[in-house]
């Protein structure tokens, strides 16, 4: 499946994921392995926040299990295409979760904010788009001294 991620029919590749959960997905730990090969996906026109969300609704999803949460995100922020894109959504969309993360577990939430750290290494657009996000997220109220102490140096 992670050798399909980059194939060029859309519709070939939905449908081998599709049937690779139907097969799948009662076994947790081939759940989470399925959940990272939709994150790998390269190519510009699969719509990889879009298939993350839909993740996220699954009943085998865990959004509080730690093993989830950090094969999903983790695999997307990895994802050089669509966590840097250049309008900015992938850096909104994992800061939102860091935050949410970080309401009931401080240090993995931490963690989960690693991607952002090569925020003064991009160049223009990617820096101001990371950089508001990251600046969201130091901004949110009653944000962990964990997850400040992870994003405060890089603004």
């Amino acid at each position: 499946l992670l050798c399909n991620a980059d194939v060029d029919n859309r519709a070939q590749w939905e449908s081998a994921v599709g049937a690779f959960y139907e097969k799948w997905r009662s076994d947790p730990l081939v759940f989470e392995k399925w959940m990272r090969a939709r994150m790998y996906a390269d190519k510009e026109g699969i719509d990889v926040l879009g298939s993350l969300r839909q993740i996220q609704a699954l009943p085998e999803y865990n959004p509080k299990g730690q093993s989830s949460i950090g094969r999903l995100w983790g695999a997307f922020g990895a994802n050089p295409v669509h966590f840097h894109k250049s309008d900015g959504s992938g850096y909104e969309a994992l800061a939102a979760e860091v935050a949410r993360v970080d309401t009931f577990n401080h240090e993995f939430a931490a963690h989960l904010a690693h991607p952002f750290i090569v925020l003064n290494k991009l160049a223009e657009p990617y820096r101001g788009a990371m950089k508001r996000a990251v600046q969201q997220l130091a901004a949110t109220p009653g944000l962990s001294a964990d997850v400040l102490d992870k994003v405060k140096p890089l603004l």
